[in-house]
């Protein structure tokens, strides 16, 4: 980890002195290794009482699906981010923030690889929440539908909202206009659409319903 730390260094403090305040970016908060900066003209916020180095990681962390010597992360970020503490991103995920997009991230937040993230209006996470590899976020049907006789647009991007402490499974797309409320399990493979807004319940299948109650994944 240590060798990763300083191979992440030029371009960290590159990010860093860029994208945040002077006080904020002598203490070097976001480390990100073997990622692509495509495009960082939007802003990068840090809400945070508890700064350190290495607060938001970005390439780091790997699964037995990934080859972090193959692949790297890609950041796109034109609209803002807003970091409220501790976050990973790992290898192989693909961050996108449109113009006049936002996403916030609550403290706790790990994506362990190759997370797809597509922000064109809004998404917000909790704190305490788990992502596993290979999951899709898309607040937009990424291209336009429109009625046949008016010829007015149809489909309009919907934010994202998910709670705290909420762990999805493998290879889950969450689809625009989806919000899921505290302490929810998503199992693997799933497609979430609609509000979700009992606690302590596992949910499944395409598309994603309730299968178990009464449970937890957190002591």
């Amino acid at each position: 980890m240590l060798f990763k730390y300083i191979v992440s260094l030029p371009k960290s403090i590159y990010l860093n002195f860029r994208k945040l305040p002077l006080r904020q970016a002598v203490m070097l908060p976001i480390l990100i290794y073997r990622t692509k900066l495509r495009h960082i003209s939007g802003d990068i916020v840090i809400d945070s009482d508890k700064m350190k180095i290495g607060l938001v990681k970005i390439g780091f962390g790997e699964t037995q699906t990934t080859d972090i010597h193959r692949e790297r992360t890609v950041i796109d970020i034109r609209g803002k981010v807003v970091f409220r503490g501790g976050c990973k991103f790992g290898t192989g995920s693909r961050i996108s923030v449109d113009e006049d997009a936002s996403a916030e991230f609550g403290s706790n937040f790990n994506a362990t690889a190759q997370l797809k993230l597509i922000c064109k209006k809004s998404m917000t996470f909790g704190k305490d929440n788990l992502l596993s590899w290979n999951c899709l976020l898309m607040d937009s049907d990424q291209h336009h539908i429109f009625d046949k006789e008016n010829g007015e647009k149809i489909n309009d991007d919907r934010p994202i909202k998910i709670g705290d402490n909420v762990w999805i499974g493998c290879d889950t797309t969450i689809l625009k206009g989806t919000e899921i409320t505290d302490n929810v399990i998503v199992g693997a493979e799933s497609v979430v659409i609609g509000k979700h807004n009992e606690s302590f319940v596992a949910i499944a299948g395409n598309p994603a319903k309730i299968v178990k109650r009464n449970i937890t994944w957190t002591e």
